[in-house]
């Protein structure tokens, strides 16, 4: 299952175009599976995290490993490295990805990330937030290393 926004555009020449768009704000794990926040909505799927952004890289002709790995040589990141899935989605993580507690950020959906004592709260395009038991300075670190990429592609 995939979250997606579907925008009807009409242009000069009266021709509609269908833009499909990304608009999954973040994904973690939960007791039974993922947890996809989404357009103000939560779904849970029975998938592991890992194999749902490989089925998203795998949609893009990649797969988890080959973006992973292009990154890390390209860019000469390490760990905690972002996942270019396509044009409106780069996910970046606040923990290794072995770790129970990570979540994984659409990049594209956030709109601002606020220290709250040790934690971070990162807000979202459609009016969402979510408390991060993580540091601002560590997301804030994981935004400019995907902020990074992005300005060299």
């Amino acid at each position: 299952m995939y979250f997606f926004n579907i925008i009807l555009l009409l242009n000069v020449d009266g021709v509609f175009t269908i833009v499909v768009v990304m608009i999954m704000n973040y994904i973690k794990r939960s007791t039974n599976g993922i947890e996809i926040s989404h357009n103000g909505t939560t779904n849970y799927l029975k998938i592991g995290i890992r194999s749902y952004i490989d089925k998203l890289c795998i949609d893009n002709l990649s797969t988890f490993e080959g973006r992973i790995d292009a990154v890390k040589k390209k860019f000469n990141i390490k760990h905690k490295v972002p996942i270019y899935v396509d044009k409106n989605c780069i996910l970046f993580s606040t923990r290794s990805i072995r770790d129970y507690d990570v979540i994984y950020f659409n990049y594209f959906e956030i709109i601002e990330q606020v220290a709250d004592g040790d934690n971070c709260v990162v807000y979202f395009k459609d009016g969402t937030y979510i408390s991060v038991n993580q540091s601002y300075k560590v997301v804030r670190k994981q935004i400019l290393k995907t902020e990074y990429i992005l300005g060299n592609l």
